[in-house]
């Protein structure tokens, strides 16, 4: 009776195999179907899930789809895939490979939505018109050759659904930057010949500006407002002036002076550099 049950079970198995009908094991960090309404919210910029504003869009989507990407995403274990990184789509070493960390860790765009008194995310990244989820990072302490962010790209179906959404929304968190910044920018911004950049840091209560040359070596840092009144930064097109844009102090401009950056109240900000404050 034994035996029979035993081959009963080995042919319903190997049937199931041939079928495609073998059940896998649950994700424990799937997400369950969404019932009822959704409110949606899209985050825009470098540690988007982390902004407190909200991108204001008529943009919407299908939250079936939303938890398919949520479920596409928690697929990718960090944990599990950090002892595969060859499995992964993209490596960018941000020592050797500046700017396109830079690019990409830029593009993140956050999903939110918030049901029944609860919220989701997904963080979706953009490089080379592909689309992106971030997996993990692996530092210092792992071989040289390892060093990197790694990412997944995103499945053709998921991708393709995506794509024109987060494109829209892309288009309107530019009109957002215009009405709120004006020419500035909190973002990653170089000087006219791309031999100095910007790094925008916390300073306590204050922001502080960190100048970068091309090796990525800090050239320069100041703090020239508190971090509640700073609205960004915007180089002139011509020269290496960059303007400061403050809630408290205004506009105001530093000059280069002997390798670093001075405050210069003599400055005369050009027409093409526009004030958030001119509107």
């Amino acid at each position: 009776m034994r035996s029979k049950i035993l081959g009963f079970t080995a042919a319903l198995l190997t049937l199931c195999m041939m079928t495609g009908c073998f059940i896998k094991p649950k994700n424990k960090n799937a997400m369950d179907k969404i019932k009822g309404d959704i409110e949606c919210e899209f985050r825009v910029g470098k540690d988007a899930k982390t902004r407190k504003d909200a991108i204001d869009t008529d943009v919407v989507f299908d939250k079936d789809r939303f938890v398919e990407l949520f479920n596409e995403q928690a697929h990718y274990s960090p944990s599990s895939l950090k002892h595969h990184t060859d499995e992964l789509s993209l490596k960018i070493n941000a020592q050797e490979q500046p700017d396109e960390w830079e690019e990409i860790f830029n593009s993140e765009i956050n999903i939110k939505v918030l049901y029944d008194r609860q919220s989701r995310n997904v963080s979706v990244y953009e490089y080379d018109s592909k689309l992106y989820f971030f997996v993990l990072s692996m530092g210092s302490n792992s071989k040289p050759e390892e060093q990197g962010s790694y990412f997944m790209k995103l499945s053709k179906d998921m991708s393709k659904y995506w794509k024109p959404i987060l494109k829209e929304v892309r288009k309107d968190a530019a009109e957002y930057q215009s009405k709120e910044y004006g020419s500035f920018t909190v973002e990653r911004a170089y000087s006219y010949d791309k031999q100095y950049f910007t790094k925008i840091l916390d300073s306590g209560d204050s922001v502080m500006i960190m100048i970068n040359d091309t090796n990525n070596m800090p050239v320069c840092s100041f703090t020239p407002c508190r971090k509640s009144d700073f609205w960004g930064v915007c180089w002139e097109k011509d020269s290496y002036n960059l303007w400061i844009q403050s809630g408290d102090v205004g506009v105001v401009c530093y000059s280069m002076k002997d390798g670093k950056w001075e405050l210069n109240p003599d400055a005369v900000r050009p027409d093409y550099i526009v004030s958030k404050y001119d509107k």
